[in-house]
Protein backbone atom coordinates (compact mmCIF):
# COMPACT_ATOMS: atom_id res chain seq x y z
CA UNK A 1 0.00 0.00 0.00
CA UNK A 2 2.27 2.75 -1.30
CA UNK A 3 1.16 6.23 -2.28
CA UNK A 4 1.92 7.32 -5.80
CA UNK A 5 4.71 9.91 -5.85
CA UNK A 6 2.71 12.28 -8.05
CA UNK A 7 -0.21 12.08 -5.60
CA UNK A 8 2.02 12.98 -2.67
CA UNK A 9 3.58 15.86 -4.61
CA UNK A 10 0.09 17.19 -5.42
CA UNK A 11 -0.93 17.01 -1.76
CA UNK A 12 2.20 18.92 -0.68
CA UNK A 13 1.12 21.88 -2.76
CA UNK A 14 -2.27 22.12 -1.07
CA UNK A 15 -3.06 23.84 2.25
CA UNK A 16 -5.05 20.88 3.53
CA UNK A 17 -4.87 19.90 7.15
CA UNK A 18 -7.41 18.15 9.36
CA UNK A 19 -8.95 14.79 8.65
CA UNK A 20 -10.14 15.61 5.11
CA UNK A 21 -6.57 15.03 4.00
CA UNK A 22 -6.74 11.59 5.54
CA UNK A 23 -9.83 10.95 3.46
CA UNK A 24 -8.02 12.00 0.29
CA UNK A 25 -5.29 9.50 1.06
CA UNK A 26 -7.98 6.90 1.71
CA UNK A 27 -9.51 7.54 -1.71
CA UNK A 28 -6.12 6.92 -3.29
CA UNK A 29 -5.23 3.77 -1.37
CA UNK A 30 -8.29 1.92 -0.10
CA UNK A 31 -8.67 -1.39 -1.92
CA UNK A 32 -12.46 -1.40 -2.20
CA UNK A 33 -13.07 1.60 -4.45
CA UNK A 34 -16.85 1.15 -4.18
CA UNK A 35 -16.69 2.44 -0.59
CA UNK A 36 -15.93 5.95 0.54
CA UNK A 37 -14.39 7.15 3.84
CA UNK A 38 -17.89 8.05 5.01
CA UNK A 39 -18.91 4.42 4.83
CA UNK A 40 -15.76 2.82 6.19
CA UNK A 41 -15.06 2.50 9.85
CA UNK A 42 -12.77 4.94 11.63
CA UNK A 43 -10.75 1.91 12.61
CA UNK A 44 -10.09 0.99 8.96
CA UNK A 45 -9.06 4.54 8.14
CA UNK A 46 -6.76 4.82 11.14
CA UNK A 47 -5.14 1.47 10.29
CA UNK A 48 -4.46 2.73 6.78
CA UNK A 49 -2.86 5.93 8.07
CA UNK A 50 -0.72 4.00 10.54
CA UNK A 51 0.55 1.74 7.72
CA UNK A 52 1.51 4.80 5.67
CA UNK A 53 3.27 6.26 8.70
CA UNK A 54 5.27 3.05 9.13
CA UNK A 55 6.33 3.36 5.49
CA UNK A 56 7.51 6.89 6.27
CA UNK A 57 5.20 8.46 3.74
CA UNK A 58 3.24 10.50 6.27
CA UNK A 59 3.54 11.51 9.94
CA UNK A 60 0.68 11.69 12.43
CA UNK A 61 0.42 13.98 15.48
CA UNK A 62 1.93 12.26 18.51
CA UNK A 63 -0.01 14.07 21.24
CA UNK A 64 -3.56 12.96 22.12
CA UNK A 65 -4.50 16.58 22.70
CA UNK A 66 -8.01 17.33 21.24
CA UNK A 67 -6.36 20.00 19.06
CA UNK A 68 -4.58 17.22 17.22
CA UNK A 69 -7.03 14.33 17.48
CA UNK A 70 -10.76 14.27 16.83
CA UNK A 71 -12.86 12.36 19.33
CA UNK A 72 -14.24 9.03 18.16
CA UNK A 73 -13.81 5.30 18.39
CA UNK A 74 -11.00 5.33 17.58
CA UNK A 75 -9.91 8.97 17.45
CA UNK A 76 -8.74 10.31 14.09
CA UNK A 77 -5.96 12.89 13.50
CA UNK A 78 -7.03 16.43 12.64
CA UNK A 79 -3.92 16.94 10.52
CA UNK A 80 -1.34 14.88 8.62
CA UNK A 81 2.14 15.81 7.49
CA UNK A 82 3.28 14.57 4.09
CA UNK A 83 6.92 13.57 4.23
CA UNK A 84 8.90 15.34 1.53
CA UNK A 85 9.21 13.21 -1.58
CA UNK A 86 12.80 12.75 -2.59
CA UNK A 87 13.49 12.85 -6.28
CA UNK A 88 15.25 9.81 -7.56
CA UNK A 89 18.74 10.54 -8.72
CA UNK A 90 20.14 8.85 -11.76
CA UNK A 91 22.41 6.05 -10.76
CA UNK A 92 24.80 6.87 -13.55
CA UNK A 93 25.93 10.01 -15.34
CA UNK A 94 25.52 10.07 -19.10
CA UNK A 95 28.73 10.81 -20.95
CA UNK A 96 27.58 12.16 -24.27
CA UNK A 97 29.58 11.61 -27.42
CA UNK A 98 30.94 14.96 -28.74
CA UNK A 99 28.47 14.91 -31.64
CA UNK A 100 25.60 14.64 -29.15
CA UNK A 101 27.02 17.05 -26.55
CA UNK A 102 24.05 19.39 -27.14
CA UNK A 103 21.90 16.80 -25.35
CA UNK A 104 23.19 17.99 -21.95
CA UNK A 105 20.58 20.73 -22.04
CA UNK A 106 17.79 18.84 -23.82
CA UNK A 107 14.57 18.54 -21.80
CA UNK A 108 12.33 16.51 -24.11
CA UNK A 109 12.20 12.99 -22.59
CA UNK A 110 11.44 11.31 -25.93
CA UNK A 111 14.39 12.99 -27.66
CA UNK A 112 16.72 12.14 -24.77
CA UNK A 113 15.58 8.52 -24.79
CA UNK A 114 16.30 8.12 -28.51
CA UNK A 115 19.60 10.00 -28.24
CA UNK A 116 20.78 7.69 -25.44
CA UNK A 117 20.45 4.68 -27.74
CA UNK A 118 22.39 6.37 -30.53
CA UNK A 119 24.93 7.71 -28.03
CA UNK A 120 25.66 4.22 -26.76
CA UNK A 121 26.36 3.10 -30.31
CA UNK A 122 28.65 6.08 -31.00
CA UNK A 123 30.59 5.66 -27.76
CA UNK A 124 31.13 1.95 -28.28
CA UNK A 125 31.57 2.06 -32.05
CA UNK A 126 34.52 0.10 -33.35
CA UNK A 127 36.58 1.15 -36.34
CA UNK A 128 35.73 -0.57 -39.58
CA UNK A 129 32.07 -1.13 -38.66
CA UNK A 130 30.14 -2.60 -41.55
CA UNK A 131 27.50 -0.23 -43.05
CA UNK A 132 24.03 -1.75 -43.27
CA UNK A 133 20.63 -0.58 -44.53
CA UNK A 134 18.86 2.00 -42.36
CA UNK A 135 15.94 -0.25 -41.41
CA UNK A 136 18.31 -3.04 -40.44
CA UNK A 137 20.32 -0.68 -38.21
CA UNK A 138 17.11 0.74 -36.75
CA UNK A 139 15.94 -2.74 -35.79
CA UNK A 140 19.25 -3.47 -34.06
CA UNK A 141 19.24 -0.19 -32.13
CA UNK A 142 15.56 0.28 -31.27
CA UNK A 143 13.93 -3.07 -32.06
CA UNK A 144 11.84 -0.98 -34.46
CA UNK A 145 12.77 -0.91 -38.14
CA UNK A 146 11.04 2.45 -38.76
CA UNK A 147 12.40 4.40 -35.78
CA UNK A 148 15.57 5.80 -37.39
CA UNK A 149 13.65 6.95 -40.43
CA UNK A 150 11.25 8.88 -38.18
CA UNK A 151 14.19 10.50 -36.35
CA UNK A 152 15.91 11.71 -39.53
CA UNK A 153 13.92 14.96 -39.65
CA UNK A 154 14.44 15.75 -35.98
CA UNK A 155 17.14 17.61 -34.05
CA UNK A 156 19.39 14.57 -33.47
CA UNK A 157 20.19 14.29 -37.16
CA UNK A 158 21.01 17.96 -37.35
CA UNK A 159 24.21 16.95 -35.55
CA UNK A 160 24.94 13.44 -36.81
CA UNK A 161 24.63 11.62 -40.13
CA UNK A 162 23.61 8.10 -41.06
CA UNK A 163 27.28 7.45 -41.80
CA UNK A 164 28.07 8.09 -38.13
CA UNK A 165 25.94 5.12 -37.14
CA UNK A 166 27.06 3.03 -40.11
CA UNK A 167 23.89 2.84 -42.13
CA UNK A 168 22.50 4.21 -45.36
CA UNK A 169 19.22 4.89 -47.14
CA UNK A 170 17.99 2.28 -49.57
CA UNK A 171 16.02 3.50 -52.57
CA UNK A 172 12.85 1.72 -53.62
CA UNK A 173 13.69 -0.35 -56.72
CA UNK A 174 12.73 1.58 -59.83
CA UNK A 175 10.90 -0.28 -62.60
CA UNK A 176 12.27 0.73 -65.98
CA UNK A 177 13.15 -0.59 -69.42
CA UNK A 178 16.58 0.13 -70.88
CA UNK A 179 17.13 0.26 -74.63
CA UNK A 180 20.34 -0.47 -76.50
CA UNK A 181 20.79 2.87 -78.25
CA UNK A 182 22.91 5.97 -77.92
CA UNK A 183 20.04 8.23 -76.92
CA UNK A 184 20.59 10.59 -74.01
CA UNK A 185 16.90 10.95 -73.22
CA UNK A 186 14.97 9.41 -70.34
CA UNK A 187 11.22 9.67 -69.78
CA UNK A 188 9.27 9.02 -66.59
CA UNK A 189 5.67 7.84 -67.13
CA UNK A 190 3.16 8.30 -64.33
CA UNK A 191 0.83 5.32 -64.95
CA UNK A 192 1.62 1.72 -65.85
CA UNK A 193 -0.64 1.30 -68.92
CA UNK A 194 0.99 4.28 -70.61
CA UNK A 195 4.38 2.94 -69.47
CA UNK A 196 3.64 -0.28 -71.35
CA UNK A 197 2.63 1.68 -74.47
CA UNK A 198 5.79 3.79 -74.36
CA UNK A 199 8.01 0.71 -73.99
CA UNK A 200 6.40 -0.90 -77.06
CA UNK A 201 6.59 2.40 -78.95
CA UNK A 202 10.24 2.94 -78.08
CA UNK A 203 11.21 -0.54 -79.32
CA UNK A 204 10.25 0.74 -82.77
CA UNK A 205 11.66 4.26 -82.65
CA UNK A 206 14.62 3.98 -80.21
CA UNK A 207 14.02 7.56 -79.14
CA UNK A 208 14.58 7.08 -75.40
CA UNK A 209 17.48 5.34 -73.72
CA UNK A 210 15.23 4.44 -70.78
CA UNK A 211 11.52 4.49 -69.98
CA UNK A 212 10.80 4.62 -66.22
CA UNK A 213 7.54 3.70 -64.51
CA UNK A 214 6.66 6.41 -61.99
CA UNK A 215 4.29 4.48 -59.71
CA UNK A 216 1.72 7.28 -59.67
CA UNK A 217 2.35 9.68 -56.78
CA UNK A 218 5.60 7.83 -56.02
CA UNK A 219 7.02 9.55 -59.08
CA UNK A 220 7.26 12.59 -56.82
CA UNK A 221 9.40 10.99 -54.12
CA UNK A 222 12.93 11.21 -52.79
CA UNK A 223 13.57 7.68 -54.04
CA UNK A 224 12.62 8.58 -57.61
CA UNK A 225 14.60 11.82 -57.52
CA UNK A 226 17.74 10.06 -56.23
CA UNK A 227 17.35 7.23 -58.76
CA UNK A 228 17.22 9.76 -61.59
CA UNK A 229 20.12 11.71 -60.11
CA UNK A 230 22.27 8.55 -60.05
CA UNK A 231 21.63 8.13 -63.77
CA UNK A 232 22.36 11.78 -64.51
CA UNK A 233 25.51 11.72 -62.38
CA UNK A 234 26.95 9.08 -64.73
CA UNK A 235 26.08 11.13 -67.80
CA UNK A 236 25.50 14.86 -67.41
CA UNK A 237 24.17 15.09 -70.96
CA UNK A 238 21.00 13.23 -70.04
CA UNK A 239 17.66 14.98 -70.49
CA UNK A 240 14.86 13.78 -68.20
CA UNK A 241 11.25 14.36 -69.22
CA UNK A 242 7.99 13.52 -67.49
CA UNK A 243 4.52 12.66 -68.76
CA UNK A 244 1.38 12.14 -66.68
CA UNK A 245 -2.31 12.94 -66.32
CA UNK A 246 -3.63 16.44 -66.83
CA UNK A 247 -5.34 16.83 -63.50
CA UNK A 248 -4.21 18.64 -60.33
CA UNK A 249 -2.65 15.48 -58.84
CA UNK A 250 -0.74 14.73 -62.07
CA UNK A 251 0.47 18.32 -62.42
CA UNK A 252 1.62 18.35 -58.79
CA UNK A 253 3.61 15.16 -59.38
CA UNK A 254 5.40 16.69 -62.38
CA UNK A 255 6.17 19.93 -60.55
CA UNK A 256 7.16 18.10 -57.36
CA UNK A 257 9.61 15.80 -59.13
CA UNK A 258 11.16 18.73 -61.00
CA UNK A 259 11.52 20.66 -57.74
CA UNK A 260 13.19 17.70 -55.98
CA UNK A 261 15.66 17.25 -58.82
CA UNK A 262 16.58 20.93 -58.84
CA UNK A 263 17.24 20.80 -55.10
CA UNK A 264 19.67 17.93 -55.68
CA UNK A 265 21.41 19.74 -58.54
CA UNK A 266 20.54 22.88 -60.46
CA UNK A 267 22.30 21.40 -63.49
CA UNK A 268 19.90 18.50 -64.04
CA UNK A 269 18.01 18.97 -67.30
CA UNK A 270 14.39 18.23 -66.39
CA UNK A 271 11.33 19.07 -68.46
CA UNK A 272 7.77 17.95 -69.09
CA UNK A 273 7.16 15.99 -72.33
CA UNK A 274 5.48 18.99 -73.95
CA UNK A 275 4.61 17.37 -77.28
CA UNK A 276 2.60 14.64 -75.54
CA UNK A 277 0.83 17.07 -73.21
CA UNK A 278 0.12 19.28 -76.23
CA UNK A 279 -1.40 16.38 -78.12
CA UNK A 280 -3.80 15.23 -75.40
CA UNK A 281 -4.81 18.84 -74.71
CA UNK A 282 -5.72 19.26 -78.38
CA UNK A 283 -7.18 15.80 -78.97
CA UNK A 284 -8.00 14.27 -75.62
CA UNK A 285 -11.56 13.84 -74.46
CA UNK A 286 -12.33 15.73 -71.28
CA UNK A 287 -13.10 13.50 -68.34
CA UNK A 288 -15.25 14.68 -65.44
CA UNK A 289 -13.80 12.11 -63.02
CA UNK A 290 -13.46 13.66 -59.56
CA UNK A 291 -10.05 15.12 -58.68
CA UNK A 292 -7.74 13.48 -56.16
CA UNK A 293 -6.22 16.89 -55.50
CA UNK A 294 -8.31 20.05 -55.51
CA UNK A 295 -5.67 22.57 -56.48
CA UNK A 296 -2.24 23.02 -58.00
CA UNK A 297 0.28 23.33 -55.17
CA UNK A 298 2.91 25.50 -56.86
CA UNK A 299 1.56 27.90 -59.48
CA UNK A 300 4.88 29.56 -60.31
CA UNK A 301 6.68 26.29 -61.07
CA UNK A 302 3.67 25.01 -63.00
CA UNK A 303 3.77 28.10 -65.23
CA UNK A 304 7.50 27.65 -65.68
CA UNK A 305 7.21 24.00 -66.74
CA UNK A 306 4.05 24.20 -68.86
CA UNK A 307 4.55 27.70 -70.31
CA UNK A 308 1.80 28.52 -72.84
CA UNK A 309 -0.22 25.41 -71.91
CA UNK A 310 -0.73 26.67 -68.38
CA UNK A 311 -3.71 28.91 -69.27
CA UNK A 312 -5.49 26.05 -71.04
CA UNK A 313 -4.83 23.66 -68.18
CA UNK A 314 -6.05 26.16 -65.61
CA UNK A 315 -9.26 26.71 -67.60
CA UNK A 316 -9.74 22.95 -67.79
CA UNK A 317 -9.52 22.70 -64.01
CA UNK A 318 -11.94 25.57 -63.53
CA UNK A 319 -14.41 23.48 -65.53
CA UNK A 320 -13.70 20.55 -63.17
CA UNK A 321 -12.39 18.54 -66.11
CA UNK A 322 -9.26 16.45 -66.61
CA UNK A 323 -7.55 14.46 -69.36
CA UNK A 324 -6.02 11.09 -68.62
CA UNK A 325 -2.59 10.33 -70.07
CA UNK A 326 -3.99 7.00 -71.32
CA UNK A 327 -5.46 9.03 -74.20
CA UNK A 328 -1.98 8.72 -75.65
CA UNK A 329 -2.11 4.97 -76.32
CA UNK A 330 0.21 2.83 -78.44
CA UNK A 331 -1.92 3.33 -81.55
CA UNK A 332 -1.72 7.11 -81.28
CA UNK A 333 2.00 7.01 -80.56
CA UNK A 334 2.71 4.87 -83.63
CA UNK A 335 0.55 7.01 -85.92
CA UNK A 336 1.39 10.48 -84.69
CA UNK A 337 4.94 10.29 -83.29
CA UNK A 338 6.74 7.42 -85.03
CA UNK A 339 8.37 9.63 -87.66
CA UNK A 340 9.66 12.04 -85.06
Amino acid sequence: MVLDTRFLEALKKRALKRSRLAYEIYYECYIDSSLTPDYCSNLELLQLLEILEEKEEITLPKSKDPKHWRKGKPELPTWINIIKVKKERSSSTIYWHPKLSFMYSEKNPSTVKSAKVINEYLVNRTSGAFPIAIKERSLLLFNDEKKLDSLRKGMIFQHITLNDIDCYLVSIPIISTLFSNQSEKIIVIENYNTYDSFCKFNKKVNYYHEVIYGWGVNANSEDMAHAIYERWDKNHNLTISYFGDIDPAGINIAVGLGNRLKKISEDIDFEIAKKYYRYILDNGVKDTKSFKSKKIENMSLTKLLFEDMYTEINKLFEEKSRIAQERLNIEVLMKKFRKE
